[in-house]
């Protein structure tokens, strides 16, 4: 239960910070927003803003109504909000020539996304100043760019906070300059099946705090000990999610190697802390190393499924994204603020593939626009769109599949 409430807590801020982009551009830019979704309809309840008019005001305050604040000030920009409930809008119940009906803020059932309606997206209204259709095709672009702006950015952010407040590396790595080694530790980083570590619940990301009477050691002095006490109880002491456990297991031979062992590949990790002006570098860094990764990750996948050999093993749907969410956080916060600032940047290379149905796809068309100076047909927008949902929705379902036979 704590994974999946994790899993939605990080799905809604890459989500929303997403679509903020979308609505934060839109409005600068004039347009009306229509509607703010969180989630998937249908529709929970929404709330709207209403906002007093200048002009209702100023007459008000003139002819000395109830209109005016105490002092004398006008109440333009005064704000109401409606509330309404299930699939259907509350009919208004202000006269909307004195208020202003902003946008929408709906809460859907489905709390797997998010999404922006601006005005005009569909190519109608093409004549109203307020609406998508009617800006320029330079502007529109910044519109459905900056959703994947604002993730890059999440992701750098995200990425500076965990080096400011420490992040973990391979001790044999070393810190970056300006760096500050905060802790070391000795770190499970794999336990394998059908071992003593196994039997008893040793897990992978555990800290060993003490073997028996033994703190401080190194990875090679650990190995050495655990070697010389070949068929001997030790007690294993280990730090999960902050608190203490202790488990007793027996090293007995691994028939691969020839040598004692409890079944785990243990690794010192250290914890490094960066002064702000370093951990905004290094979280630039990352940012740009992690973006180049991804798209050519994305470029093999996309090659794969072209070439007839699906989707391989290090691809993850909605159910393993949220099992990886669950074991970062069980790692600690400081592993989860990181795998977020992942996804994040996986989530803006996503969107900016040129694909129909995605930020990319909607790009490309644009572009087009521009290039032959006038607009296709937005019923073959639509068409081509509406196929590309299609097939994103048949590769989640593969994903998924793969994934409920990897977990089950």
């Amino acid at each position: 239960m704590v994974t999946v409430l994790v899993f939605l807590a990080v799905l809604a801020v890459l989500v929303l910070s997403h679509e903020l982009g979308h609505f934060i551009l839109a409005r600068r830019s004039g347009m009306r927003v229509e509607e703010f979704g969180f989630g998937f309809p249908p529709r929970l309840f929404a709330v709207r803003r209403l906002v007093k008019h200048a002009a209702v005001a100023a007459a008000a305050e003139a002819s000395g109504g109830k209109a005016a604040r105490p002092g004398g000030k006008p109440m333009a920009g005064q704000v109401r909000w409606e509330v309404s409930w299930g699939r259907k809008e509350k009919p208004a119940r202000v006269d909307e020539t004195d208020w202003g009906r902003g946008t929408l803020y709906s809460f859907n059932l489905l709390p797997l996304g998010g999404f922006v309606r601006i005005k005009g997206e569909d190519g109608a209204a093409r004549q109203e100043a307020d609406s998508f259709s009617a800006q320029p095709v330079y502007r529109r672009i910044a519109v459905v760019v900056a959703g994947v702006v604002m993730n890059v950015f999440l992701g750098f952010i995200l990425f500076t906070v965990s080096f400011r407040s420490g992040v973990a590396q391979p001790t044999a790595a070393g810190a970056a300059p300006g760096g500050e080694v905060v802790e070391r530790r000795v770190v499970i980083l794999q336990v394998r099946p059908d071992t003593p570590a196994a039997q008893v619940g040793l897990q992978a990301g555990d800290k060993i705090a003490q073997v028996d009477a033994r703190v401080g050691f190194s990875v090679a002095e650990l190995q050495q000990y655990i070697q010389e006490h070949a068929g001997a109880e030790l007690a294993v002491t280990v730090e999960r999610a902050g608190a203490l456990r202790q488990y007793r297991a027996t090293p007995v031979v691994n028939p691969d190697t020839g040598r004692p062992g409890l079944g785990i590949a243990i690794a010192e990790i250290s914890t490094v802390r960066y002064p702000w002006g370093a951990a905004i570098r290094e979280g630039a860094q990352a940012t740009g190393n992690y973006l180049a990764q991804i798209f050519r990750s994305f470029g093999v996948l996309l090659s794969d499924i072209f070439q007839g050999q699906g989707v391989g093993s290090s691809v993850a749907g909605p159910v393993g994204v949220a099992v990886l969410t669950g074991e970062a956080a069980r790692l600690g916060f400081g592993y989860l603020i990181q795998f977020t600032a992942l996804l994040s940047l996986n989530l803006a290379v996503l969107n900016i593939l040129p694909f129909p149905a995605l930020d990319g796809g909607r790009l490309v068309f644009l572009v087009a626009e521009a290039v032959i100076r006038r607009r296709l047909p937005p019923r073959y927008e639509r068409l081509i769109n509406t196929a590309g949902f299609l097939f994103l929705l048949l590769l989640i379902l593969a994903v998924t599949i793969k994934d409920l036979r990897v977990l089950f």
